[in-house]
């Protein structure tokens, strides 16, 4: 069998999996047909962050980071037809740190540290082994209008409620079934189950199933994570949904999470939509918690994007981001070098960046 060799040319089509509809399995992430695949994206801007706490504590940090837009990212694909409509394939995807050359997720973390997946399919569907991201992130930040990229992205409100599970974004170790693609005439699924190989935190079972078709999607997940032991498990129930008008796509999501007493209610609603070559993306999320360390905390972030396309694989874009914090809530814009309090304060962040698609 003789493959082809494609390098992607196209930002819109790329932002990594980020940008790949909440429909598809591992194979439909590239071209149709038997395929060898090396893509990219690159990006790279200049932030601040200023955070202040209830107390008066107050921490700037100016940074170069990769993240502001679409996050810098690197992908490997391959497929191969079997016969008889069955497949076979690869997929691994690493992150990049654009501003200081790292690969992966810093020492002593993996280098393949989004996705590390081999598969095998059919008409019926596809099994998926590795490290595949967790049905429960899928289905929100699939429902993100910043796919939970840089100061705005959709996450930063949605707390592990004290615990140190894994399974809020990537899964290691995982056994995955995706429903095939536009089953049922656009219903998609994904089922996954992670072997926890005696480490606490580790093992989860967790499912999203959705409808997308026209300007429709909408997706409903849960996922459950044994912690440590004799403690309750970590349970998340997500709703996602939006509704693209031609001009102007909603696009929003809730989540509910609840470890033993504690529980969070995080909601989020936004849109994107084209102002000639440039794209607007608005956000607003709030988060209400109860028991645990956050009991009685509230938190709300604001944000907005604007990515101005020079041409179908390069964008400029300026974002501004900001978090405010009540009781024992100290969520912060996402940075590790955001360490300053925001206990019962906020945090705002300003950046301008650009990135590159190849």
């Amino acid at each position: 069998m003789r493959f082809r060799i494609h390098v992607a040319m196209s930002a819109m089509a790329l932002a990594s999996m980020a940008n790949i509809s909440s429909a598809q399995s591992l194979a439909t992430s590239g071209p149709a047909g038997d395929y060898l695949r090396f893509s990219g994206l690159l990006d790279l801007g200049i932030g601040q962050v200023i955070n202040k706490s209830a107390a008066g504590i107050k921490g700037t940090v100016n940074e170069v980071h990769q993240a502001g837009s679409g996050g810098s990212v690197l992908d490997w694909m391959g497929r191969e037809n079997l016969g008889g409509g069955m497949y076979s394939g690869f997929f691994l995807e690493t992150s990049v740190q654009t501003d200081t050359g790292g690969i992966g997720s810093p020492p002593p973390g993996p280098y393949f540290n989004r996705t590390s997946a081999v598969y095998l399919g059919n008409q019926w569907g596809e099994l998926a082994l590795g490290q595949v991201r967790a049905p429960t992130y899928s289905n929100l930040v699939f429902h993100d209008p910043m796919f939970n990229n840089g100061y705005n992205g959709g996450m930063k409100l949605v707390s592990a409620l004290g615990t140190k599970v894994n399974s809020l974004y990537q899964n290691i170790n995982s056994i995955n079934y995706f429903l095939p693609p536009g089953a049922g005439g656009g219903f998609y699924g994904h089922v996954q189950g992670t072997l926890g190989e005696g480490q606490p935190n580790q093992k989860y079972f967790g499912w999203n199933f959705g409808y997308a078709s026209g300007p429709v999607d909408v997706g409903v997940a849960r996922g459950t994570t044994q912690t440590t032991p004799g403690n309750p498990n970590y349970v998340m129930t997500n709703v996602g949904g939006s509704y693209d008008f031609g001009v102007l796509k909603l696009i929003g999501f809730y989540v509910n999470s609840k470890y033993g007493a504690a529980s969070q209610n995080v909601y989020l609603a936004g849109m994107t939509f084209p102002i000639g070559v440039n794209q607007v993306k608005l956000t607003y999320s709030r988060g209400l918690y109860s028991g645990g360390i956050l009991d009685g905390a509230r938190a709300n972030a604001a944000g907005v994007q604007v990515i101005h396309f020079l041409s179908k694989r390069v964008g400029i874009y300026g974002n501004l981001a900001r978090v405010n914090n009540s009781g024992a809530a100290a969520f912060r814009l996402p940075t590790p070098q955001n360490t300053s309090s925001t206990l019962g304060g906020s945090s705002t962040g300003f950046d301008a960046g650009f990135r590159l698609a190849f």
